[in-house]
């Protein structure tokens, strides 16, 4: 069984009482709670699961809401017909991640370095150095990076769409509703 917690002898939480910032903290300024404010989208990653409520529906979606037949055959093939186009925009998402994924991607910082440069005078003058400012580049960071987390969260999802699409057509045939 490993022992919780950090090292002996780890320093990271040195004055770290816990709870509440320390008084004159503006990091979480208006930030009630410590949620995201209401309506945001941040967790939203394939849109299976993405909450819907009235007050946040733009005014197209509520006159669609509100004309909406609620007979079981209409809703039967709404069901499929909106499974099936979240099933092509999940599909569309995968192959953007596929065809920008890399084997490798690369960062390089430059920054500004004041540097001496001689200005050619007459040869029997004394050398001046002048001070100019050249970008230079001072670091180069490469790693490799694959997306296949988002990858496989997309394809897991797709397969529970399409086995929902799947149970809603064999609903439409049991209940004797195909055209």
């Amino acid at each position: 069984m490993t022992k919780r917690g950090a090292p002996r002898g780890n320093k990271n939480a040195t004055g770290n009482k816990g709870g509440r910032a320390p008084a004159g903290n503006k990091n979480a300024l208006g930030n009630k709670g410590g949620a995201a404010p209401v309506g945001n989208r941040n967790a939203v990653t394939t849109g299976e699961y993405e909450s819907l409520y009235m007050d946040v529906l733009s005014d197209n979606e509520k006159e669609i809401y509100e004309n909406l037949d609620t007979s079981s055959v209409f809703q039967i093939d709404e069901n499929i017909r909106l499974l099936s186009i979240r099933e092509r925009r999940m599909l569309m998402r995968l192959n953007e991640i596929v065809s920008g994924m890399t084997e490798k991607e690369r960062a390089v910082v430059k920054e500004l370095h004041k540097k001496k440069i001689p200005v050619k005078g007459r040869s029997n003058e004394k050398q001046l150095m002048i001070k100019q400012e050249l970008l230079v580049e001072t670091e180069v960071k490469e790693k490799e990076y694959r997306k296949i987390d988002d990858i496989l969260k997309i394809e897991d999802a797709l397969t529970r769409i399409q086995d929902k699409k799947l149970r809603a057509i064999k609903l439409k045939n049991e209940l004797g509703l195909e055209d």
